[in-house]
């Protein structure tokens, strides 16, 4: 069974069945916030910029991947960090 995809569930959805819903900077994808607060972020350069311009279409939005980059125009309101589990067998 093929789990990375589930590490950021956003990211691969924004790229793959849901690509069309997509709003795309270099590294960081969101869904139009019309239909939901979340986003991917898959790479290891600053962000700043990207998550400030998001930032102004909508109040509050959840970023799923590896923290990203980001200066002090930025300010992390919160983070939770979760495990996912999966089941790997039917029950």
């Amino acid at each position: 069974m093929d789990t990375f995809k589930s590490d950021n569930p956003a990211w691969y959805s924004l790229n793959e069945a849901h690509e069309e819903f997509a709003v795309n900077y270099d590294g960081l994808k969101f869904y139009q916030p019309a239909y939901c607060p979340f986003g991917g972020v898959f790479t290891d350069k600053s962000v700043a910029l990207n998550i400030a311009d998001y930032a102004s279409f909508t109040d509050y939005f959840f970023l799923i991947g590896d923290e990203p980059k980001i200066d002090q125009n930025v300010k992390i309101d919160g983070e939770l960090v979760c495990n996912q589990m999966l089941r790997n067998q039917l029950i």
